[in-house]
């Protein structure tokens, strides 16, 4: 392994740690809260970037992959009382079925038609369903 591979994985380590001790040096729940949003679209963005900075293709699915995964977490979460890191690991799954249920048929598609083909599948989720609170995980005691 190179240097720079060393100091990226050092990086990545050092990130991991800052994440893991946040939330027990942060004494408002506002500000975890806060942090937490800004991680959860981080994500999304680094997503948008895969498929519109790189490729330069318009998915306009994006959005309802991730609505997807967030309803699966919340129905699992507070209707079949699946615990947090359970719905934490499902719900990346469905949205990605879903993903792979959609990517087959506009496989080849580029350009306005894989707009046009994608179209249909952001306004899926622009719905409010009815979700009770959901359970958070604990990273520390009350």
């Amino acid at each position: 392994m190179g240097e720079t591979g060393g100091r990226k994985i050092a990086g990545y380590l050092g990130g991991a740690v800052i994440l893991g001790v946040l939330p027990l040096l942060i004494g408002s729940n506002y500000w975890i809260g806060a942090v937490n949003l800004a991680l959860i679209y981080s994500i999304a963005v680094l997503g948008l970037n895969i498929i519109l900075g790189l490729t330069g293709q318009l998915n306009l699915a994006q959005a309802a992959f991730w609505g997807i995964g967030a309803y699966t977490a919340a129905l699992l979460n507070t209707r079949m009382e699946w615990p947090f890191w359970a719905t934490f690991i499902a719900a990346p799954i469905v949205a990605a079925l879903f993903g792979v249920l959609l990517g087959f048929p506009t496989l080849r598609l580029a350009g306005r038609y894989l707009a046009l083909a994608t179209l249909p599948w952001s306004r899926t989720t622009g719905r409010n369903l009815p979700v009770e609170s959901m359970v958070s995980p604990a990273f520390r005691p009350p």
